[in-house]
């Protein structure tokens, strides 16, 4: 429990544990402000605040940033840009340009069906071709990548602002809750600004 918030439970006790009237509310409001009492307003907004607990909501927004995590928006970015991972962008432009991928445009040059003869004069026009197929697939794959990382960026953005405003939003319905126990109590509630600036 917070150091502030046990010393006030103290003090109320202190100043109000003699009247049965609010024997149940003195109760009630160390319940209240106990972030280990189950369903409590502290423990529902210490839950949140949680990344290991699931489906909390930094539970949700560091799976949704954890490249490690199966399909996480930074699992797929990062496979987009990976070269060993298979059907990738990157993988597909390595093995585009290398002539020891079977069918690639430069293995097709390195072992197609060209004698020895024929090779010479159909050098300059393979090349040109092969080059351009790299050119074009190049292109096509690093517009690709960059709009996964333009679309991580803003996914990420999105994520953390309403991640910001769940947990904003648990914190101020938690202390309502509290100061208006507190109210009752002792004719005095709490008064808070907002922690997380959400814009």
């Amino acid at each position: 429990m917070d150091p502030k918030a046990e010393a006030d439970l103290k003090m109320l006790k202190e100043r109000y544990g003699n009247y049965p009237s609010l024997a149940s509310d003195l109760q009630k409001y160390g319940q209240y402000i106990d972030p280990d009492f189950m369903n409590s307003p502290m423990n529902k907004y210490a839950t949140a605040s949680k990344r290991d607990w699931l489906n909390s909501a930094m539970w949700n927004l560091h799976r949704s940033l954890d490249e490690h995590y199966l399909n996480s928006m930074m699992w797929k970015y990062h496979n987009a840009i990976n070269p060993a991972y298979l059907n990738s962008p990157m993988w597909k432009l390595k093995n585009g340009s290398s002539k020891s991928y079977l069918n690639s445009p430069m293995w097709k040059y390195a072992y197609g069906k060209i004698s020895k003869t024929s090779a010479k004069q159909q050098y300059d026009k393979l090349y040109k071709e092969q080059t351009a197929i790299i050119s074009k697939n190049s292109a096509v794959y690093k517009e690709a990548i960059a709009g996964v990382a333009a679309g991580t960026g803003k996914q990420a953005a999105k994520i953390q602002l309403e991640t910001a405003e769940a947990l904003e939003a648990q914190r101020e319905e938690t202390l309502k809750q509290i100061s208006e126990l507190r109210m009752k109590i002792s004719g005095e509630g709490l008064s808070w600004e907002p922690l997380l600036k959400v814009n």
